[in-house]
């Protein structure tokens, strides 16, 4: 064989290994690319034609951050805000028409979950999956409580003597104080989320108390209503009945708010009987190891991170010292001007959650909550009603 013909063939296996390697390299190359445009544009068909619905915009959405260090992400009064789409989102109702909406964390992307109207409904607990609700409803100073099933697409009504309801740890059952007009008194029971297999675990004789599964235990937890005239007594019973037990009181006005864990409890009290101050404090799941936190604010205002050492709190200036409290602000009676904190309680360390020249609007927050990432903290303004955001 001629050396010309050995080169050619040689030159002919180069060819042929470099073109096979290239054409693995480009099709590795535009797979991966491909990958990348289908993150990003979260499974949209390319060659489809239309506009994209919200659920398209997923992908250019989630994980941007609204520039603003305070925002708002709904534009009308709304309640019963919670997190959903394992954080990505906030539902909530309408205060005027009671439909429900859906909104990314950015304020970005509005969808209607439900657009049936619910005239008099007034207030709305979420179930911990965010699945179930518990509604209050008024109508014309009636009083009657539902829960609703939205997997199911389910509604239940609860008797006529129920005065306050809440859910059980897992969300499947719940709560509630009683009243036989019968025999006129009051009860805590327990019940399916139906209201079916209920059952009594304690009698109570405030008329109006408040109630609260102790998170991570076998207990629930209640209180009268916060009364800056009346000593508030915290109780705390087995989820099925058993002895009472009276475990912190002493405090006028008294309210509370469990950590995520059930080790702590927040407690906001009247500074004396009909006091025009506040404060804030700590108790241990005992009742016991009273701290005084010193910060003038009600529990209200005030969110636990997960680490069940950090606080967040909005910080309330009256416009008044002539207030009772907490009884002129839960009455409507005085609106606070906020501004944003965040405390170690164990150190007492507290610092600012925003500067004051971010604050450009006035604010009198409550019910705030923590994205599940804790970067963004919510809260819904009584002033507009309107749900906020706040880049932390």
């Amino acid at each position: 064989m001629s050396i010309a013909k050995k080169i050619f063939i040689i030159s002919s296996v180069l060819l042929s290994a470099v073109l096979f390697f290239l054409g693995i390299y480009n099709v590795s190359f535009k797979k991966e690319k491909t990958s990348v445009q289908n993150v990003t544009k979260t499974g949209q068909d390319e060659n489809a034609g239309g506009s994209k619905s919200a659920l398209d915009k997923i992908g250019e959405t989630v994980g941007i951050k609204n520039k603003e260090k305070i925002y708002s992400l709904s534009d009308e009064a709304i309640f019963g805000p919670v997190s959903v789409d394992n954080g990505e989102s906030v539902e909530y109702y309408s205060k005027t028409s009671g439909s429900v909406f859906k909104v990314f964390f950015n304020g970005e992307g509005k969808e209607t979950i439900s657009d049936k109207n619910l005239p008099g409904l007034e207030k709305v607990l979420w179930s911990s999956d965010a699945s179930k609700v518990i509604s209050r409803f008024n109508n014309n100073g009636q009083i009657r409580y539902s829960t609703y099933d939205y997997k199911e697409k389910k509604g239940y009504e609860l008797s006529d003597g129920v005065e306050y309801a809440t859910w059980n740890n897992l969300g499947d059952q719940i709560f509630y104080k009683y009243f036989d007009a019968k025999s006129k008194k009051r009860t805590i029971n327990t019940a399916d989320f139906d209201g079916k297999n209920w059952k009594k675990i304690a009698d109570v004789n405030f008329s109006s108390a408040f109630i609260s599964v102790v998170p991570q235990s076998s207990f629930v937890s209640f209180w009268n209503s916060p009364n800056a005239f009346e000593e508030t007594s915290l109780n705390v019973v087995s989820t099925v009945g058993g002895e009472v037990r009276k475990i912190f009181s002493g405090k006028f006005g008294a309210d509370y708010l469990w950590s995520p864990n059930g080790s702590k409890s927040l407690v906001s009290f009247a500074d004396s009987k009909g006091g025009s101050k506040i404060s804030l404090g700590v108790i241990n799941s005992n009742g016991g190891e009273f701290q005084n936190l010193n910060i003038p604010t009600f529990v209200s205002k005030c969110a636990w991170s997960g680490n069940n050492k950090t606080i967040y709190y909005a910080l309330p200036s009256f416009s008044s010292e002539n207030n009772v409290l907490p009884n002129d602000y839960q009455n409507g009676k005085v609106s606070t001007r906020d501004t944003f904190w965040k405390m170690d309680i164990a150190s007492g360390k507290a610092e600012r959650a925003v500067e004051i020249a971010d604050i450009k609007e006035a604010y009198d927050a409550t019910s705030l909550f923590l994205s599940p990432s804790e970067d963004i903290l919510f809260f819904i303004n009584k002033i507009d009603g309107r749900l906020y955001g706040i880049n932390l």
